[in-house]
């Protein structure tokens, strides 16, 4: 065995093919790494290896159409058929052989994608797990190309079958897609046939031994085809020590059929045990958080994806698998849009994007409780796509599947009575609460209610909590009381400050009841690393681990001009828990507008300062009450809160979690995913001399090594 693996190792190298093969690979992949790396800045091969999957079908035939075929139209075969080694071992030399030197460009593959990691920060495990996939597909490629090889003399023939079978398996999936739903047998025979599929998942960072076991039961099987199509000729050749059962039908059909059971059985494993999650940002990963509660949970879940099972996102596909794994309660079924358009209208009256969700609890009986959509474009996040050719396009930066989907099965498994509810004041020019931070207020399943208090004689019952969000024009005296008197029974209030020279009297009564006092002027820190955009009215507090903060306390919150808080001592009755503050260095400018310098001037105020608090107020003998105090308007900003990825809104969520206090409810703020890493910033001139090493010089050297030994071996 080792000699015929050497033998043909050594013979690829003998003449021009191995080089060529090579050298084509590798000039190729190098285009692709200087488009997706070194010009758009990407920080795994993903993409670059993922195109090499079409070009495999172009250049894996001339690596596998002489195996057999010129063995056999040399007469070389009969000397093999007639030796004393067996067909198996001499299929699998000859494969391994061809696959070493498919192996060599693999290798080199991953040289440029090390070098990577000298300009930022790269994603080297998803890096290393696609690389990986391209090489079990590569070695799939191989041995069916090796079969064909052994079914003819003409490498033509050999050649094209290769191409013309592997192209059907790479377009498999586009091909299952426009086949009825009612020939569901016939596509799931197909689906066995899909060899693009199971790259996909290992592309998009995942390291799946469903992906493994599939690849691999492909090799053995078509160097089990090669063995059994040689076995019947070397049976012609030698019937004297060969009995015709070696080469029969019922022989492959077993086989086929070890494989597929063997394929089932790993596909059932659950996919927490059968997947890794390679990604940089671990997006497929389920938090701790979610899982705690998929295992609580007692109320029967069924997920409605609205596209077929054919055409499904193999990426919401991957996380519906992991909540599968993890409670038996929840259950997924697809539903064919084409032949169901209006299968929505029983839950919501506007049509959700195609692979949108629909999230439905039920009874014993399968009798529908409650239901929630959420649609696709919710769960990917987009941005503007400033790297693409083209003007106008975005691309995908966050992936909140997780944060979605618990959010929605929470919603539905709980009575609407134990959602909590919170108020947001208006009547008084406040800012209005949108984008990042009312989609916080939805996925923690806070219901939210405007509330005018000249229309209401109180404030409702039902308020767990008041937000008030920078009122720009004062509170009436009748409706700051309402306000205090709802705090003093025991009620919670979110309060953010905007700074004016208008005296807003009775607005900060509302604070005073809680021992707070802002302090007059603008805050301006002169500590440098605390400030964003070379401002000093920009902010990055310092902040203090709470319930608030504890997420976001190795990271940056923006507040723009701010106004101090200060409060009262603590004392038995109300205490203080300051979780943002300024430097030392930091002063209140009184005519911030006048301003020369942000260094202190007569009439301004020393630092320090704090930011954010919490006051709590004891009110009777039980009952507490709760206000959390923001200095800066800019709290809940959307564009501040983009400036920052997200940090000042998932600090809201946990506020609003914390004060609305309901314990169901503990699994509600996961945070978006980011989908990739911060893009690579790689000079010109490196990125082309790159591109010239790896697609122009390595390439020509190995053709011109393989002519030259090939010229060499002629004159001899």
């Amino acid at each position: 065995m080792c000699a015929i693996f050497k033998r043909d190792f050594k013979a690829y190298f003998q003449n021009v093919v191995g080089w060529l093969f090579i050298a084509v690979v590798y000039a190729i992949f190098g285009l692709f790494f200087y488009a997706f790396n070194m010009v758009q800045g990407s920080t795994d091969v993903s993409s670059a290896v993922g195109n090499m999957a079409f070009i495999l079908m172009i250049t894996a035939p001339i690596l596998t159409m002489r195996s057999f075929s010129e063995d056999r139209k040399s007469k070389v075969e009969q000397l093999i058929l007639t030796s004393p080694i067996s067909i198996g071992k001499i299929v699998v030399a000859k494969f391994l052989a061809m696959f070493a030197v498919y192996t060599i460009d693999i290798v080199a593959m991953i040289i440029p994608t090390l070098i990577l990691n000298v300009f930022g920060k790269t994603a080297i495990e998803q890096s290393m797990v696609a690389i990986l996939g391209v090489w079990l597909y590569g070695g799939a490629f191989i041995a069916m190309g090796m079969f064909f090889s052994s079914l003819t003399e003409s490498q033509v023939i050999s050649a094209v079958l290769t191409f013309v079978f592997g192209f059907a398996g790479y377009m498999m999936a586009s091909i299952i897609s426009v086949i009825p739903s009612n020939l569901a047998f016939f596509t799931k025979i197909l689906n066995a046939l899909d060899l693009y599929t199971p790259l996909v998942n290992m592309l998009g960072g995942t390291f799946s031994v469903v992906s493994l076991v599939y690849y691999l039961s492909v090799i053995v099987l078509f160097c089990f085809f090669t063995t059994q199509a040689i076995q019947k000729r070397r049976w012609s050749v030698s019937s004297n020590k060969i009995s015709t059962s070696v080469f029969s039908s019922s022989l492959i059909i077993a086989g086929v059929a070890l494989v597929v059971v063997i394929n089932m059985f790993v596909s059932a494993i659950p996919t927490t045990i059968t997947s890794v999650d390679c990604t940089a940002n671990k997006i497929y990963k389920i938090t701790d958080v979610t899982k705690k509660f998929l295992g609580k949970l007692d109320t029967n879940i069924e997920i409605y994806v609205l596209n077929s099972e054919k055409t499904k996102d193999t990426t919401i596909d991957k996380t519906l698998d992991y909540y599968k794994s993890m409670s038996k309660k929840i259950s997924v079924k697809y539903i064919d849009i084409t032949s169901n358009p209006q299968f929505y209208a029983k839950y919501t009256d506007v049509a959700p994007s195609q692979n949108s969700l629909i999230v439905v609890s039920k009874d014993s009986k399968g009798k529908v409780l409650k239901s929630k959509v959420i649609d696709r474009s919710d769960i990917y996040e987009m941005s503007a796509d400033e790297s693409s050719y083209y003007g106008g396009q975005s691309k995908v930066t966050g992936y909140d599947a997780e944060g979605k989907l618990t959010s929605a099965i929470e919603y539905v498994s709980m009575d609407e009575k134990e959602l909590p509810k919170a108020y947001i004041l208006t009547g008084h020019d406040e800012l209005p609460i949108t984008g990042s931070f009312l989609t916080a207020l939805e996925k923690a399943n806070v219901t939210t209610a405007e509330i005018n208090l000249l229309k209401e004689k109180s404030v409702p019952s039902d308020a767990k909590c008041v937000i008030i969000n920078s009122p720009t024009s004062d509170l009436s005296k009748e409706d700051a009381q309402k306000i205090n008197d709802y705090v003093n029974k025991g009620g919670k209030i979110i309060v953010t400050c905007n700074y004016t020279k208008q005296d807003l009297e009775n607005f900060n009564s509302v604070l005073a009841n809680v021992g707070v006092t802002p302090v007059k002027g603008v805050v301006y820190e002169n500590d440098t690393n605390h400030i964003a955009q070379n401002s000093a009215a920009a902010i990055l507090p310092q902040i203090v681990a709470n319930d608030y903060t504890s997420s976001v306390a190795n990271k940056y919150i923006l507040m723009y001009a701010s106004v101090g808080l200060g409060h009262k001592d603590s004392n038995d009755k109300i205490s203080f828990d300051e979780f943002l503050k300024t430097s030392d260095k930091a002063v209140a400018k009184v005519n911030y507008e006048s301003a020369t310098t942000s260094k202190y001037e007569a009439g301004d105020t020393y630092g320090p300062f704090a930011l954010g608090l919490e006051a709590t107020k004891k009110v009777g003998s039980k009952k507490t009450a709760k206000a959390v105090v923001f200095g800066s308007y800019a709290t809940l900003n959307e564009q501040i809160d983009q400036m920052v990825a997200g940090n000042n809104s998932e600090m809201f969520a946990n506020t609003v979690k914390t004060l609305t206090e309901s314990p169901k409810l503990s699994a509600s703020t996961i945070k978006s995913k980011s989908y990739t890493l911060s893009p690579l910033t790689i000079p010109a001139l490196k990125a082309n001399i790159c591109l010239i090493i790896c697609s122009v010089i390595l390439p020509l050297i190995l053709l011109a090594s393989g002519i030259a030994i090939w010229l060499v071996r002629r004159r001899k």
